[in-house]
């Protein structure tokens, strides 16, 4: 589904959406909406969608137990999301992205069309791999472009301190990891540490020559695993992508 103010989700009203509290509530109504006849779940999440998920099961700790059955976490991390960054490189170091990204995330103002070039240039490189075809990057351009600014900059806000690292053990279900070698927003040191805390792993794959896009980069890839963690635990296979 679309989280708020992406897609086809309504903007936010208000700066007091942009809470981890919200995403997880969103969540839980979606699995009441669609699937309301309570049978087991598999969750996949890519990005603030794996953040979500994670926030959710550390509120709705029943929910987790009675309904879920696995989950696919993707391209994903849950705190030191600005500290860990790697657009500049790793050479930069951690103390020269807070300084100099910040301003450029959180903004709220709009991408003019003048700087559509430019623009492009740094959503491919923030996004996608070298490797990534001409298309990826355009679409993913596109996609980036049609979230409103004051969107970005609430969720940049909140990534900002964001630390979702205690609810981690909550997610006690088979559980897939999936990061790309050349992410650049979430590197792969993320997915290590949450694969790490997982109380019931199945996998961690880091896939070669994918950035932070593996689902657009490496689809196969991606829909395998969910495919064969959903055969392994639902009779018959669900998914409810979160992001």
């Amino acid at each position: 589904y679309d989280q708020r103010g992406h897609g086809r989700s309504d903007v936010p009203q208000s700066d007091d959406c942009y809470t981890a509290d919200t995403l997880a509530s969103d969540l839980q109504s979606v699995l009441d909406a669609c699937v309301p006849d309570r049978r087991p779940v598999l969750i996949a999440g890519h990005s603030m969608g794996g953040m979500t998920v994670v926030a959710w099961a550390g509120r709705h700790h029943d929910v987790v137990r009675e309904r879920l059955a696995g989950a696919v976490l993707v391209n994903t991390g849950m705190n030191e999301l600005q500290a860990r960054l790697l657009i500049l490189g790793p050479l930069a170091g951690a103390r020269v992205h807070r300084a100099l990204l910040p301003p450029l995330i959180n903004t709220s103002r709009s991408y003019s069309s003048r700087f559509e070039p430019i623009s492009y240039r740094l959503i491919r490189r923030l996004n996608v791999s070298s490797h990534a075809s001409p298309g990826v990057g355009a679409f993913v351009h596109r996609m980036e472009l049609s979230c409103p600014a004051p969107v970005r900059a609430g969720f940049g806000r909140l990534f900002t301190d964001l630390d979702l690292s205690g609810s981690v053990p909550s997610l006690a279900v088979p559980a897939v990891v999936i990061a790309g070698e050349e992410d650049r927003l979430l590197p792969p040191w993320h997915s290590r540490q949450l694969a790490a805390g997982l109380p019931s792993l199945v996998e961690l794959a880091e896939l070669p020559g994918v950035a932070h896009m593996a689902p657009l980069e490496a689809p196969g890839e991606v829909t395998s695993r969910i495919r064969q963690l959903a055969a392994e635990t639902l009779a018959a296979p669900v998914a409810v992508p979160a992001g």
